[in-house]
């Protein structure tokens, strides 16, 4: 709405011509040749009539006797009501400008009818049944005092009229509505609310997710949207829009006319989440590069992440190796040994995600050959809701050890001249996986019964075994062993370690990575044949052994009966 209020002495003496120059000879009394006043009077009429105006008012000062020409010009302008007002003096010139006032601010429109049509980021709120929830209306005074409020429908009493007053909303084309009385004149010292609660759409954040990596303000990311000046908690701010600007607005008329007068466009500020999947691994320090690359690459992670409408915001599938890695691998955990180190990664999910939305994420691969995974049945999968404004972290943490093997070392004697009760000397040097001495607890050491080779040789350990007899005892995977027997060649004993006796075997020392239950027989034979070429053994030598002391007690107590004979 314009208004203009024009004050002058009434004699006009100067214009400008459409050129914008200076016309006129400043003479109101005709002489100079032509009638100036005529003119410059006819040439403020044009003007006055081409402004398009809805209040239009002259305020005279000066000689009264001259205002009559600031009456034409009040006829020229078109307007319905306007007035030209005396300024004679001060009361006057209040006088004038207090009516002025109350013309302007008393808006007497009529058929008026409100309209906000809601925008692709904003929805009305539904109850738990799915119904959408009343709009509220709201009439308050001068004061601020409410006269009347309602859902949907109110009645009050404005002056002599009986006014009722009428919201809707239409889902179809989202629009709210608050309609008058036809004949119902708004009245300039109320105030004419309608509330209704909304809530941002799917659509909303979608569209914030894809405005993410467009605004560099922490404050405002995801944000393009601004919010006019007036507009409430979020004026001038980022945001987003809530209404359509072309068609929040309201009809009405006014002196006879229709008009349309647009709202300004108001934003709201969303309540994302946030998803992040932290993943920590402990205990494969000893891989390679190129193994752990390829454990990263079999550890994989199905994530879902949908809506409370359960619609899919994401489904995807990766593996660690698209993890961000937060640390290098050599945090020591502690261990007085430093095996066990620490590999953290994190991965962010997602970014905007509404609020109430669900996720669900199934960790799968997390395998690794000769290591036992302690969590692996504890936690594979974890699931949740995403909370307004809050941060989601899902952590899952791998720790592994590696599996114990066991390893058993038989002995045999075998041959004619082995000695069954005779105890072998062995001695067996383990070192982990990473070539570093392994040491046996001492609980250990006593339930095998070795013995240690001192301080000056960590790792080393000694045992006897006899005939028939066996070590059995349990070591990590990938530790590796060298078992050695002394060597009894110079007690005749050939040592061959495996089931054949044969020469590619003949060997006292065996050393391998213990990758599976593993069995070492230590094999020691001793034999002695004869000249003769006829093998014998130790009951053959005994046997003639007995066999000669027989004969020569049977010669002795021959020898003895013929001595008595002869004598």
């Amino acid at each position: 709405m314009t208004a203009v209020i024009f004050i002058s002495d009434g004699d006009p003496t100067f214009y400008y011509n459409p050129d914008g120059y200076t016309r006129g000879d400043g003479n109101n009394d005709g002489n100079g040749g032509a009638d100036n006043l005529k003119v410059c009077l006819d040439a403020a009429k044009n003007e006055i009539a081409n402004l398009g105006v809805n209040y239009f008012y002259t305020v005279g000062v000066g000689k009264a006797s001259d205002y009559v020409n600031l009456s034409d010009l009040c006829s020229a302008s078109g307007v319905s009501g306007a007035k030209n007002f005396d300024g004679t003096n001060t009361d006057e010139l209040t006088k004038a400008f207090s009516t002025i006032e109350s013309d302007i601010l008393t808006f007497l429109c009529s058929n008026v009818s409100i309209q906000d049509v809601l925008s692709e980021n904003v929805e009305v709120v539904k109850d738990k049944d799915g119904v959408f929830k009343s709009l509220k209306i709201v009439v308050t005074g001068k004061d601020g005092k409410t006269i009347v409020e309602g859902d949907n429908k109110v009645t009050f009493q404005d002056g002599t009229q009986n006014v009722t007053l009428k919201a809707g909303y239409d889902s179809k084309t989202k629009t709210i509505t608050l309609d008058f009385p036809a004949e119902y004149q708004l009245n300039a010292e109320y105030t004419y609310k309608v509330i209704a609660n909304i809530d941002a759409t799917e659509k909303a954040y979608e569209n914030y997710r894809k405005n993410l990596t467009d605004n560099k303000d922490e404050n405002e990311k995801g944000y393009k949207d601004v919010a006019d000046a007036g507009t409430g908690t979020h004026a001038g701010e980022k945001g987003m829009y809530t209404n359509e600007n072309s068609e929040a607005k309201m009809t009405y008329t006014f002196r006879g006319e229709e008009y349309t007068e647009l709202y300004d466009k108001p934003v709201i500020k969303l309540h994302p989440g946030k998803l992040i999947l932290e993943k920590e691994v402990e205990g494969l320090d000893s891989l390679t590069p190129e193994q752990l690359e390829q454990y990263k690459a079999n550890l994989k992670f199905k994530i879902k992440v949908k809506t409370k409408n359960d619609t899919s915001l994401k489904e995807e599938e990766i593996t660690l190796t698209a993890f961000a890695k937060e640390s290098n691998g050599n945090e020591d955990s502690g261990s007085d040994s430093n095996t066990n180190r620490k590999n953290k990664y994190i991965y962010t999910v997602m970014e905007g995600i509404n609020p109430g939305s669900f996720y669900e994420i199934t960790e799968d691969g997390g395998e690794v050959e000769g290591y036992t995974w302690e969590t692996a049945a504890d936690k594979k999968s974890e699931n949740g809701t995403i909370v307004k404004d809050e941060t989601e972290k899902v952590f899952f943490k791998n720790t592994y050890s590696r599996k114990n093997i066991p390893l058993i070392i038989n002995k045999t004697v075998e041959g004619n001249m082995s000695e069954k009760r005779k105890e072998f000397a062995f001695s067996i040097t383990l070192k982990d996986a990473n070539g570093a001495a392994y040491e046996l607890s001492d609980e250990e050491i006593k339930d095998v019964g070795f013995s240690t080779k001192g301080e000056d040789q960590k790792g080393v350990y000694t045992f006897t075994l006899k005939d028939g007899e066996s070590k059995e005892f349990s070591l990590p995977y990938g530790c590796k062993y060298t078992i050695s027997e002394e060597d009894y060649s110079s007690s005749g004993y050939k040592t061959y370690i495996g089931e054949k006796k044969e020469e590619n075997q003949k060997r006292t020392t065996e050393e391998e990575t213990l990758t599976q239950k593993t069995e070492i027989n230590f094999l020691n034979k001793k034999e002695v044949i004869p000249p003769t070429g006829v093998e014998t053994t130790m009951t053959a030598w005994l046997l003639m052994t007995g066999v000669t002391l027989l004969l020569g007690a049977v010669f002795l107590l021959f020898g003895i009966r013929r001595k008595r004979f002869v004598a």
